[in-house]
């Protein structure tokens, strides 16, 4: 070492060009290196969802996402599955570690999934896609003192314009229930027809409407 320093000292020509080499370089590397205010995330999650038309929870859970979830569980590169089952919709959400190429894991899931042999007839093919990277921009908060019926209209138009800018590629908004359907049929129609309640509302959720028969009343039109 101090051999090193005395060279230096007695030839500091070396100790110029070394300095000025790494102020260059940092300049160079600075100038190229890719910057963003809000970077970008890495996707790490897949994602699995199923329609089943007329199906309960108990229907979805047992004969579709417990399925789905024995199938994957032993790819690698998985750290945590999560899945929720609703009526008519079965949801699986796959977190990976990171380690793998998310691809290779998708194409895997994919394989698994196609696999599985006892899925219920009834049930659409599962559609089974990657999170796509997003990079966040801002969140903005919507209110006032007005009705949520109000809010809501704001809102969406503030989501169009966001849109229409050409900058903004999704926006996500929350905080306000989503929008439901009442259907009234009276009974006089019903019979006309020879239909049902439950015919009703099988038919509506074959058209991908989030109404239960619950919320179909009887009355007049």
């Amino acid at each position: 070492m101090r051999k090193l320093i005395s060279n230096f000292i007695k030839y500091p020509v070396y100790a110029n060009i070394i300095i000025l080499t790494l102020i260059f370089g940092g300049g160079y590397a600075l100038m190229n290196m890719k910057k963003a205010f809000f970077p970008e995330r890495t996707s790490r999650n897949i994602f699995i969802s199923v329609y089943y038309p007329g199906a309960s929870p108990k229907e979805m859970d047992e004969g579709v996402t417990s399925r789905i979830e024995d199938a994957v569980r032993s790819i690698a590169g998985i750290k945590e599955i999560t899945s929720t089952s609703s009526e008519n919709t079965s949801f699986v959400n796959i977190e990976t570690t990171g380690e793998l190429d998310i691809d290779e894991t998708l194409a895997e899931v994919k394989n698994a999934v196609d696999a599985i042999s006892s899925m219920p007839s009834a049930a659409e093919r599962p559609l089974i896609y990657k999170q796509r990277p997003l990079t966040q921009a801002m969140y903005l908060s919507v209110a006032g003192d007005v009705d949520l019926a109000t809010l809501k209209k704001h809102a969406y138009k503030i989501e169009d314009d966001f849109l229409r800018s050409g900058y903004i590629s999704q926006v996500k908004l929350t905080g306000f229930p989503p929008a439901e359907i009442s259907i009234e049929v009276s009974e006089e129609t019903l019979l006309k027809y020879k239909l049902t309640f439950d015919e009703i509302s099988k038919a509506v959720a074959r058209n991908n409407l989030d109404i239960s028969a619950g919320m179909i009343k009887s009355g007049k039109h």
